[in-house]
């Protein structure tokens, strides 16, 4: 959860996309989505929303549990 809202995040990584080989490059994308990319975390996460709700500045994120 993040401020009153909750999201639910996917196991498997980030490792790049168009958007992000536009931006940064072919050789940049082939680098995050590689082994050594991978184990520095370079890119996000994957996540999508369970249930809306406010996320401002300085909220505190909390992990929910069933």
């Amino acid at each position: 959860a993040i401020g009153t809202a909750e999201i639910e995040v996917s196991p498997e990584p980030h490792t790049g996309c168009r958007l992000f080989a536009e931006r940064y490059g072919p050789d940049a994308q082939r680098f995050v989505g590689s082994e050594q990319g991978h184990a520095l975390q370079l890119r996000g996460i994957n996540a999508w929303i369970v249930k809306g709700g406010d996320v401002r500045v300085g909220d505190e994120v909390r992990a929910l549990f069933d």
